[in-house]
Formats: structure tokens, C-alpha cells, sequence
């Protein structure tokens, strides 16, 4: 084996085969690509006209989202309604799920006239004081979702007042 044979078989040696390099090349994408993804979303939100988009973001309706969350938690429709959380869709409807606590409550709401089960629904309404009507404009409103085991027994728009 001459100099230069060995000098060659000293550097093949240590060089990765094409198949680790492809295996690399796979981890290294694996790994860049939600980071680059991350980026472009967080220089999307600073620099769009449509501003923050994802979970959390603040949106004009979140304050009294929590106002209305907060005094449902501490007082609960009825006594033994859970509220369950609030929800803004349509940029203008905030949605209080309530959670009915016994299936004879889910059933004497769903086999109403939807008129007595309105009455129901307003039953959940939060009040004035829950301090979330000056937080919203003049064409939002709240919603509440009676459900019983996920699955919605009624559903109505508070009344303005």
C-alpha cells in the first residue's frame, strides 16, 4: 500500500457514508422546520394588518370575556350550573357554556317550547354586575350554551339591557 493509498484511506475513514450524511440532512430538517415556522408566525403578527391570530392573542372582546367567566365561576347560574368557560366567535358573541349538573335538568330544558326554554337560557345570563357591558361594543352580545355531557340541550342570546 503506497503513501498515498494510505493517506486516502485515512480520510474515507473518517468521513461519513452518504446514507449517515442523508440521516443528518433528515434530523437537521426535521428540527429547522418548526423553528422557521415559529418565526414567520411571529413575524407575521408584528408586522400584519390583521394583527395577533393565535390562542391568547388579545382581542377586543377577552376583557369581558374574563369578567363574564370570572363572576360565572364565583356565582353560578342557579347555584349548581357550572359554567364551563367563555368563548368569542364571530369577533362579536361571547359564549357562556354551562354545564347542567343532572340529566332530569337536561330533559325538563330540552322538552320545553323554545319559548319557556328562552326562560331557561336567561336563567344563566350574567348581570350587570358582572362589570363586562361597558367592555363591549353595541352590536356584541353574550350567548349561553346549556349542555349536559358536552353534548347542547339549548342555546339563546341574552337579552340587551
Amino acid at each position: 500500500m503506497s503513501d498515498h493509498d494510505h493517506i486516502e484511506s485515512d480520510i474515507t475513514d473518517n468521513l461519513p457514508s452518504v446514507r449517515e450524511g442523508r440521516s443528518m440532512l433528515l434530523f437537521a430538517f426535521v428540527l429547522l422546520v418548526p423553528v422557521i415556522g415559529a418565526l414567520g408566525i411571529g413575524f407575521y403578527e408584528k408586522h400584519s394588518d390583521d394583527g395577533p391570530f393565535l390562542a391568547g392573542a388579545s382581542h377586543p372582546l377577552t376583557a369581558a370575556a374574563d369578567k363574564v367567566e370570572d363572576y360565572s365561576r364565583l356565582f353560578p347560574p342557579q347555584g349548581n350550573w357550572r359554567a364551563q368557560g367563555v368563548r368569542i366567535i364571530d369577533d362579536e358573541t361571547l359564549v357562556l357554556d354551562v354545564e347542567l349538573p343532572s340529566p332530569k335538568h337536561a330533559t325538563v330544558i330540552s322538552t320545553r317550547r323554545p319559548r319557556i326554554q328562552y326562560s331557561y337560557i336567561k336563567l344563566a345570563c350574567p348581570p350587570d354586575e358582572a362589570g363586562h357591558k361597558p367592555l363591549m361594543n353595541e352590536g356584541d352580545r353574550v350567548v349561553v350554551s346549556r349542555r349536559f355531557q358536552g353534548k347542547m340541550v339549548a342555546e339563546g342570546a341574552c337579552p340587551p339591557s
